[in-house]
């Protein structure tokens, strides 16, 4: 029997314990809960409702879900919490399923493009040196070999690439540093390469922060034609108990100041080569980092605190607006000296100056910018 359908009797008879999952199972023992969790997901898609599901460990929840959704014929996303468990649906729960039906699904893996080695920046990396014979020169000849092997660019192929090594950050984009469909290497990007394939994909696996990242990019530009993730039927959220914060992280502004000196930073690293331009931006760039640290250290939030912190109008004295003056005209003379320039590149950063300077003015409560 293959998965051709919702039906309880279809459900039943393929976790049954003659059934073609216990086929292809080794000592396959059927699980009465198991059943019960894929029989309402089942009717849930039936219906087109939504659908809350708690089940204890050892349930076998992953395929209670993935049974019945397969067997819709609907394009779906399934969305998880970490990155073990996208493993675990991959290599075990997915191979599992295909054995037992006797055929291969198409599913396509997306993750957020900070995965996946950029094209540009791995070649300016390249054209400004790293030292060969130190650590960092050794491990980036690594990598641009693993460049021109791997058929997907996912880092996750780097097994001997620390999660922290700071290479990595250099030699690829987050959605903010990305030049989109102005960059020359746009067509060859693995990232583009992803999204295509995607686009045919039955079951497309993401986690929570890029199924909501896509979510308020289309909020935020008023249109479900601009996306990350293809459109779809049906969505499966798997580890939900965080989803409520990821979605909140990405309806909202996110001001910090590590994102500010790394902005700084790729304006320092994307106007090197360009010694007048970079001589002119320097003067402005070093009081900028000052005045960031002067701002951030002023906010009355505790260094190092996990979470949202409320910060009211009435927090923003006279001190704090001062210091919050200075950071912004500095932002306003780089966004001026970047949008001056006929490089794209330096114009996508003006406008992510732009943003910032929006973003920061908001937070702090100051109308006549924000």
């Amino acid at each position: 029997m293959a998965l051709d359908g919702l039906a309880q009797e279809h459900i039943d008879g393929f976790f049954s314990a003659e059934g073609p999952l216990a086929r292809a199972v080794n000592q396959y023992e059927a699980r009465k809960e198991q059943v019960e969790v894929a029989n309402h997901v089942a009717a849930s898609i039936r219906d087109a409702q939504s659908l809350v599901a708690e089940a204890g460990t050892g349930t076998g929840k992953t395929l209670a879900y993935l049974v019945p959704a397969l067997a819709s014929g609907l394009r779906v996303v399934l969305s998880t919490g970490t990155r073990n468990l996208q493993e675990q649906i991959i290599n075990q729960e997915l191979p599992l399923l295909e054995s037992a039906v006797g055929r291969q699904f198409d599913v396509q893996v997306m993750k957020g493009r900070s995965n996946y080695l950029c094209h540009h920046r791995a070649d300016r990396v390249s054209r400004q040196g790293v030292l060969p014979n130190t650590t960092q020169g050794r491990l980036f000849a690594r990598v641009m070999a693993w460049r021109h092997e791997t058929q997907s660019g996912d880092r996750a192929e780097l097994a001997d690439l620390p999660d922290d090594n700071p290479l990595w950050p250099e030699v690829s984009v987050t959605g903010e540093q990305c030049l989109g469909r102005t960059c020359d290497d746009f067509e060859r990007c693995w990232v583009t390469q992803m999204r295509r394939q995607a686009q045919t994909a039955q079951l497309i696996i993401v986690n929570h922060h890029l199924y909501f990242a896509d979510a308020g990019l289309k909020a935020n530009a008023g249109s479900s034609s601009v996306e990350l993730i293809p459109p779809h039927d049906l969505v499966i959220f798997d580890e939900a108990h965080d989803v409520d914060e990821v979605a909140s992280q990405h309806f909202g502004f996110e001001v910090s100041d590590a994102r500010l000196f790394q902005l700084l930073r790729d304006i320092g690293q994307a106007t090197i080569e360009d010694r007048d331009l970079h001589a002119r931006l320097s003067p402005i760039i070093t009081p900028a980092e000052l005045r960031t640290r002067q701002l951030f250290d002023g906010l009355p939030i505790a260094r190092g605190r996990k979470g949202r912190t409320p910060l009211p109008s009435e927090a923003v004295g006279p001190e704090l607006h001062h210091r919050w003056e200075n950071l912004d005209q500095g932002l306003c003379l780089l966004e001026a000296a970047l949008a001056d320039t006929k490089r794209e590149d330096l114009t996508q950063l003006s406008r992510r100056v732009a943003s910032f300077i929006v973003e920061l003015a908001f937070v702090l409560h100051q109308p006549q910018r924000a």
